[in-house]
């Protein structure tokens, strides 16, 4: 049985919740595309106006190509385009060391309960957080989960104010989204002039599909994230994607050598589309 992650490492993860399928990918190309929908309108006295979208949060979309796939590895995708049915979850090679978050959720949009924005935030040891989100009561704040799959190390993160002690709290979830296991709390944080990040590591339990970031004890709370990375690293938009489909894909033949002894390998072209 191949080990993805020594004899090639899964770059890419994608399938329903619970049941992510991996994809060789540490090579190839990657492009994520955000728009935001936008027309144009000239007026009469020469003036251009922009009229945007409501939707804030921009549908994605993702060009991948992955060489030099084995016909096994390939069949993969092949099998899930074509026995199973969309939305998929999708995790890309930039997005599993920066941020798995969705937009929504590392922008603190989709978060309960809903807080009022505090504006930019200066960052212990320096920079800014652009934008943050204010909890004068003291509330426990749940983040919007993000995929997670065994035996990958995991590591969450939130910048926070606290008066007291701040922290930040690892909730896993099945993929009936039922808490499984003891939620892992990280060491504390306290300060209210600049906000300091909390964070922890951890291995998810075997039957884990996601986990979600409690918030205990902030006054202000800023850039939450996820990362499957066995340390914490420098923060990234969230980039995750709870809902996509692939209409289509390509392949390239690079070797098809007849003895068994011989190579097959193609390479993968197709484009990810977020939907919902």
């Amino acid at each position: 049985m191949t080990n993805y992650y020594v004899d090639r490492p899964a770059g890419y993860w994608i399938g329903h919740p619970g049941a992510l399928l991996p994809l060789p990918g540490i090579k190839g190309k990657l492009t994520r595309s955000v728009e935001r929908a936008a027309t144009y309108k000239t007026s009469a006295a020469g003036q251009r106006r922009a009229y945007l979208s409501a939707r804030r949060a921009p549908l994605r979309q993702w060009d991948v190509t992955l060489p030099h796939l084995k016909p096994s590895e390939a069949a993969v995708l092949h099998g899930l385009l074509m026995e199973t049915d969309p939305p998929y979850v999708w995790v890309d090679v930039w997005s599993r060391v920066t941020n798995l978050l969705t937009p929504a959720a590392a922008g603190l949009v989709d978060i309960i309960p809903a807080l009022v924005p505090a504006g930019r935030q200066p960052l212990t040891g320096g920079g800014y957080a652009p934008t943050a989100v204010a909890n004068p009561d003291g509330a426990l704040v749940y983040v919007a989960p993000a995929p997670v799959v065994p035996d990958q190390p995991v590591t969450i993160s939130a910048y926070l104010a606290a008066p007291v002690a701040g922290t930040v709290t690892a909730v896993f979830l099945d993929s009936a989204g039922a808490i499984i296991g003891v939620p892992s709390v990280s060491a504390a944080v306290s300060g209210e002039s600049t906000l300091t990040r909390a964070s922890l590591t951890l291995t998810p339990p075997g039957n884990a599909a996601a986990v979600s970031i409690r918030i205990d004890g902030a006054s202000i709370i800023a850039q939450p994230a996820v990362t499957w990375t066995s340390e914490l690293v420098e923060y990234g938009p969230g980039g995750g994607a709870a809902q996509v489909i692939i209409p289509s894909l390509t392949e390239s033949i690079e070797q098809a050598v007849l003895a068994a002894s011989g190579k097959r390998l193609a390479e993968v072209t197709f484009t990810v589309y977020e939907v919902g």
